[in-house]
């Protein structure tokens, strides 16, 4: 569905408003139109208002982020001569304590 038609993504919403579930590939291609901006603004918004309240099925929720990672996240390719490290703390807490991920990735670095 790359060149999404304003009656075909209608019928996408109206499938939504009565309940019926998206596959993951018809979700993704839905939220691909979105992304592309391919539909008008009042389908994107009765699509995402629809899919709301019927409620997100794994496959649909699947197929949203298919289209997201493809559409909109940069991918890089690492060095091979080193190993990743993932170092994502939440920040500072309400009991203000130490934050163990910043302290740690300044170690790292130090040992570079």
């Amino acid at each position: 569905m790359s060149q999404t038609s304003n009656r075909e993504f209608g019928a996408i919403i109206t499938r939504l408003i009565q309940k019926e579930n998206l596959t993951r590939n018809e979700a993704k291609q839905a939220f691909t139109s979105v992304l592309n901006n391919e539909i008008t603004d009042m389908q994107q918004g009765a699509f995402l208002a629809a899919l709301t309240a019927k409620g997100e099925t794994k496959q649909e929720v699947a197929g949203s982020w298919e289209a997201i990672y493809d559409l909109d996240t940069t991918k890089v390719d690492l060095n091979t001569e080193i190993k990743p490290v993932d170092n994502s703390g939440t920040g500072m807490d309400t009991f203000k304590t130490f934050n163990i991920s910043t302290a740690a990735s300044i170690i790292v670095l130090s040992l570079l």
